[in-house]
């Protein structure tokens, strides 16, 4: 687990640093599809990289506009983000910041699948 993190860690700190590299990522994989980030983002929460995968979904929540359609579903994703996170923050024992992306999600995510999920 120590060196799939540290791979997604090393990748998550390229793209975030390489000029114009999430900006290329947010261009859908497929025609009409969600962001290649999206696909950055899953690989690394398959690979249980919850925070460095979070990283790469707010950026892609942050820059996807209101009326784009694929919003939806990027809510969705986003909401995963946040669960994730909070779930890796909570097991690393910080448990303040853990709480407070589980209040985000209740407040503004509840109506997802990541949030009543977990319940």
């Amino acid at each position: 687990r120590e060196k799939r993190l540290a791979i997604c860690q090393a990748v998550a700190h390229l793209l975030a640093h390489g000029e114009g590299c999430m900006d290329d990522l947010m261009k859908p994989a497929i025609g009409g599809g969600q962001p290649a980030l999206v696909g950055v983002f899953a690989w690394m929460a398959e690979m249980e990289a919850y925070e460095p995968a979070y990283e790469m979904i707010k950026y892609a929540w942050d820059h996807t506009a209101q009326n784009d359609p694929q919003r939806p579903v990027m809510r969705e994703y986003y909401a995963w983000g946040l669960l994730g996170k909070a779930n890796a923050l909570a097991a690393s024992g910080d448990r303040s910041t853990a709480e407070s992306l589980i209040r985000e999600l209740e407040r503004n995510f509840a109506d997802t699948r990541a949030n009543q999920g977990r319940k």
